[in-house]
């Protein structure tokens, strides 16, 4: 189920499948492993975010660098 939210694209950069489930916030910096902390993510995103918090100042750049790309801002 968590893998067709979003109409089954990676919610960080929303131009790739999802294939992976990924921790929106990771589980080492005390992310719940629950299902509202599931999000579905493509393998480049989920590889490059790693253990780091969605809502790091570098993730934050580089998702609004992926969807700016994507929407040909």
């Amino acid at each position: 189920m968590v893998l067709t939210a979003h109409r089954g694209l990676c919610v960080y950069c929303g131009r790739s499948a999802a294939v992976t489930i990924d921790h929106e916030e990771p589980i080492a910096n005390e992310g719940a492993d629950v299902w509202w902390n599931f999000v579905p993510a493509c393998e480049d995103c989920n590889r490059w975010k790693k253990g780091r918090s969605s809502n790091t100042p570098a993730a934050l750049l580089y998702f609004s660098w992926s969807t700016a790309w994507r929407w040909g801002v």
